[in-house]
């Protein structure tokens, strides 16, 4: 969407109100069509082949260890996703890096160019007020 920005942090507002982990899904009066918030994936090698987008996952944070009821696939990544108030799960960290709300979390694959991986390799990043967290660390 053009104004995308103004859309997520909607979403954000309107999530805040849960205490659980979801989506953030919009009803069109007009088409009677639901849609749930994703970001674009498509144009990143690292998960060539995926062609659809990815959910964006609120309340979520990815976590090391791996559980059999919240386990998150992100291509050929496998994740575990744990509750966490104020944290949010997207696919492309970058366009995030001046949103304009602090004291969130925005988890995602860090690209420095949005056509191949950065140097650090497929690596999920943490991105709260402009800082980059490594999850693994």
């Amino acid at each position: 969407e053009p104004d995308w920005k103004q859309t997520m942090l909607d979403a954000i507002e309107f999530m805040d109100g849960y205490n659980d982990i979801g989506c953030a899904t919009y009803y069109h009066e007009k088409s009677k069509e639901t849609e749930i918030l994703v970001d674009c994936a498509n144009d990143f090698s690292a998960y060539e082949g995926y062609e659809c987008p990815f959910f964006i996952i609120f309340n979520a944070r990815p976590s090391l260890s791996l559980s059999s009821d919240k386990n998150l696939i992100v291509g050929r990544d496998v994740y575990s996703i744990s509750y966490q108030q104020h944290s949010v799960i997207v696919w492309n960290l970058n366009r995030f890096k001046e949103f304009p709300l602090r004291d969130y979390t925005f988890w995602g694959i860090q690209h420095e160019d949005g056509s191949r991986l950065s140097n650090t390799g497929d690596v999920m990043y943490g991105l709260k007020n402009g800082r980059l967290a490594d999850l693994f660390r």
